[in-house]
């Protein structure tokens, strides 16, 4: 009885650590909303797709401007191109762009030693 007693002790202990992390998690995503909200886009990105389009779409916050300035660039980008546009880092710009990839709306390919992406869906869902 005492050892089922210690059970219930600890799983009462995780629980309660359970609930802490996520305060914490919860509290954390809200000051990651607000830091890119801060994030600048530039004047060439802007207003490619909209963030109420991107959400519908359940494109990753931070992923939007990389698909912006996709499609600002003719709908075909390395990360470093994209990179150059919105003065993030490459290897940001490269995440987002796997991300995308993954959900189906760009195609990954090869030009030489560089991996490009290109649109194969547009932002409004239709073939391209």
């Amino acid at each position: 009885m005492e050892d089922i007693n210690k059970v219930l002790e600890m799983l009462d202990e995780i629980r309660r650590e359970q609930a802490l992390i996520r305060k914490e998690l919860g509290e954390m995503s809200e000051k990651i909303d607000k830091i890119y909200e801060r994030v600048p886009v530039y004047p060439e990105v802007r207003g490619a797709i909209s963030a109420e389009e991107a959400k519908r779409l359940k494109i990753p916050k931070t992923c939007t401007q990389t698909l912006e300035a996709l499609v600002k660039l003719g709908g075909e980008a390395s990360a470093y191109q994209i990179a150059n546009l919105t003065g993030r880092a490459r290897s940001t710009e490269s995440g987002c762009l796997n991300q995308l990839w993954e959900m189906g709306y760009l195609e990954k390919f090869q030009d030489g030693r560089i991996v490009k992406f290109r649109l194969i869906r547009s932002p409004e869902g239709e073939e391209l």
